[in-house]
């Protein structure tokens, strides 16, 4: 069983189109090798990238218009293992 966490601050690295690129995480640089899906909530004015991070599961980052503010997704294994980047894989 898998929970998805909401919320982590990050500091996300973007391109000239507003692309995620990379972000940081536990003071730790992780590569976005491509985005996988965009969608945008007009109601909530967020921007959600699903992302494939080098080497790790993708995950999803979400911009926050109204605060300007990036947040992290990313799936925590209810055994005690994680999915985000980084992480062990337990």
């Amino acid at each position: 069983m898998s929970l998805v966490l909401r919320g982590l601050p990050v500091l996300v690295e973007t391109d000239a189109d507003a692309r995620p690129v990379a972000f940081w995480l536990q003071s730790r640089r992780h590569r976005v090798v491509q985005p996988v899906c965009l969608w945008e909530d007009s109601c909530s004015s967020t921007v959600h990238w699903l992302v494939e991070v080098a080497g790790e599961q993708p995950v999803s980052l979400i911009y926050d218009r109204a605060a300007g503010e990036w947040v992290l997704e990313g799936i925590e294994n209810l055994q005690g293992g994680t999915a985000l980047p980084g992480g062990p894989a337990g």
